[in-house]
C-alpha cells in the first residue's frame, strides 16, 4: 500500500497540469488518492458563519469576503499562500491581491506575486525582532523605514500572474495619524525608472554555511533566491555545505529621478488613525510612492500596502507571514492588532509552531490561547479562527509531533476548525522523505515551491469540500 507522502506526491504531479484552474464546485475526485481524512478540517462547524457569507458572496448578496492568513517563513515564501488566494477567487471572485509589502526594499525574501524597489535605503524592522526596536511593526509584520524625503518606492504586482491583479484601490497603513503622514502616490511612464536610476556593482564568492538554504543568504545579502540561481546555474534549491556560491554585493550610488515625469493618480484619499485609503484614477499594475513628509516625525513609516479592485466582487486574500515567527511575536505587537481591525475578517487561518521548535519550546498551548483571544478582542467582529499544524521538522522530529499535538488538544479544547498539515504530509519522520520527493528543502525545515503550492492547494480544496458539503446539508 502507498503511505500517505507517495499520496501527497502522486496528487502533486496530477495537479502541475492544467486541472488546477478547472472546475473547484464539486469535491476533490477520488483519482487523486490522498484520503478522505486527510482533507478532512476537523471541528468544520465553526466555520459556519464564514461559509454563510461565501454563500452570499457566491449568491451576489455581498461584494466582498475577507480572509487573513497569519504565519511564518512557510508563508511568507508566498507560493502556497498564492495558490490558495488563486484558487478561491477562480471560484468566487478576484477582488483583488490584498496585503503586500515591498519586501525587496526590506531586503528580505519577497513573495513572487509582487515587486518593489526604492532610489534610497529603507531601514527595515519585522514583527519576530520588534520587541526590542523602537519602531513597531505594524499589520504585515514589518515596517520599512527612512528619513529620506526624496526617496521614492515602487510597489508592483506580477503581471505574469494567472491572475489580473490590477488594482485602483489603495491603503497605506502606517504607525501614527494620517495627518501626521503626506505623501503622493504616482504613475511613470517609464516602468523601470527607478532601476535604471540606481546602479549595483561588484560580486563576490560565499561559503555556504551549515544550516544556510537560499532564502537565508538571499535576506543576508538583499537579494532574492532567483538571482542567486541565476547567478550560479542551479536548478533547484539544493545547496551543500561549504560550497562556493557566487553572491552580488550590492554597493548603490543613484542618479537624480526627474520629479516632473510623474504624475498623480489619485482621486480621492480618506485619512484614518493608523491607515490612509486611496481611490485612483483606473486601474494600475504599478505605482510610486513619494514626497514623502511629515510636521511630527523625521522616521517615515510603512507597515503594509493593501491592493484591491473598486468594482470587483469576491475574495480578498490577505496574507501575513513573518521569517522567524512566533505566536508570542504576533501577540505582543499592538500596532498589529490596531491595523488588523481594518481588514475585517471573516475568517483567519493561523499557521504558526515551526519557530517554536527551532526555539526548543517545549510548550505552546498558553501562547496560542493569548493569540486567539487577543484576535477576538481587539477586532471586535464575529468570525472563525481555523489553525494548521506545522510540519515535520527534521532534526527536531520529536519536539515538532510534541508542539502539533498541542495545537490538536487546544483545537479541542476550544472546539476550533483545524486543518492537520503535520498528518497530511506524512507525520512524524516524514521530511527526509519528502526530500527525497523534491518537496522540501536541504534544510529539513522548508518546502520547496513544489511542496507550498501543494500545501497552498489542499488548503483551498478542504476549504471548498467543507463549504459544498455545509451547502448540501
Amino acid at each position: 500500500m502507498i503511505n500517505r507522502v507517495h499520496k501527497v506526491f502522486l496528487y502533486c504531479i496530477l495537479i502541475s497540469s492544467d486541472i488546477i484552474a478547472q472546475n473547484f464546485s464539486t469535491p476533490l475526485d477520488n483519482k487523486f488518492d490522498i484520503g478522505e481524512k486527510s482533507l478532512t478540517i476537523l471541528n468544520d462547524n465553526g466555520l459556519n458563519f464564514f461559509f454563510k457569507k461565501l454563500d452570499s458572496l457566491d449568491r451576489k448578496l455581498i461584494d466582498k469576503v475577507s480572509i487573513l492568513h497569519i504565519g511564518d517563513s512557510h508563508l511568507q515564501a508566498g507560493f502556497g499562500s498564492n495558490e490558495t488566494r488563486k484558487l478561491l477567487q477562480l471560484r468566487f471572485g478576484n477582488s483583488g491581491q490584498g496585503l503586500v509589502f515591498p519586501y525587496k526594499v526590506a531586503k528580505t525574501n519577497s513573495p513572487p506575486d509582487s515587486y518593489s524597489f526604492s532610489n534610497s535605503e529603507w531601514d527595515s524592522f519585522k514583527i519576530s525582532k520588534s520587541h526590542s526596536s523602537k519602531y513597531e511593526t505594524g499589520v504585515k509584520g514589518y515596517s520599512i523605514v527612512t528619513k529620506d524625503t526624496s526617496a521614492i518606492l515602487k510597489l508592483s504586482v506580477n503581471p505574469k500572474d494567472s491572475l489580473d491583479y490590477s488594482f485602483d484601490k489603495v491603503t497605506v497603513f502606517h504607525p501614527y495619524r494620517a495627518s501626521d503622514f503626506s505623501y503622493d502616490i504616482s504613475h511613470h511612464d517609464n516602468r523601470e525608472v527607478l532601476e535604471e536610476s540606481v546602479h549595483d556593482v561588484t560580486q563576490f564568492n560565499y561559503k555556504v554555511k551549515r544550516g544556510d538554504y537560499l532564502g537565508k543568504i538571499a535576506e543576508e545579502f538583499g537579494t532574492s533566491v532567483s538571482e542567486i540561481k541565476k547567478l550560479n546555474g542551479l536548478q533547484g534549491n539544493f545547496i551543500y555545505e561549504n560550497q562556493i556560491l557566487i553572491v552580488l554585493k550590492k554597493e548603490r550610488y543613484s542618479e537624480p529621478v526627474n520629479g516632473l515625469e510623474f504624475t498623480s493618480i489619485v482621486k480621492s484619499r480618506i485619512d484614518f488613525d493608523y491607515h490612509s485609503e486611496f481611490i485612483l484614477d483606473s486601474l494600475k499594475e504599478y505605482m510610486f510612492i513619494k514626497n514623502l513628509s511629515s510636521l511630527k516625525t523625521s522616521s517615515l513609516q510603512i507597515n503594509g500596502i493593501s491592493l484591491e479592485k473598486l468594482n470587483a466582487t469576491g475574495v480578498l486574500y490577505h496574507m501575513i507571514g513573518v521569517n522567524g515567527a512566533t505566536f508570542e511575536d504576533y501577540y505582543t505587537s499592538e500596532l498589529f492588532f490596531k491595523q488588523l481591525n481594518h481588514l475585517k475578517p471573516d475568517l483567519i487561518i493561523v499557521s504558526l509552531g515551526t519557530n517554536e521548535v527551532s526555539d526548543n519550546k517545549s510548550d505552546i498551548e498558553e501562547d496560542i490561547d493569548l493569540l486567539i483571544n487577543k484576535l477576538y478582542q481587539s477586532t471586535h467582529r464575529h468570525f472563525p479562527i481555523l489553525l494548521t499544524t506545522p510540519l515535520d521538522y527534521k532534526r527536531k522530529s520529536a519536539l515538532a509531533f510534541n508542539l502539533s499535538n498541542q495545537i490538536l488538544n487546544y483545537i479541542n479544547t476550544h472546539d476550533l476548525p483545524c486543518i492537520n498539515f503535520y498528518d497530511l504530509f506524512g507525520g512524524q519522520g516524514a521530511m527526509l522523505q519528502l526530500q527525497q520527493l523534491e518537496l522540501a528543502q536541504s534544510d529539513g525545515i522548508h518546502l520547496t515551491a513544489k511542496g507550498y503550492k501543494l500545501q497552498g492547494y489542499l488548503l483551498a480544496s478542504a476549504l471548498l469540500e467543507a463549504f459544498d458539503n455545509c451547502n448540501d446539508d
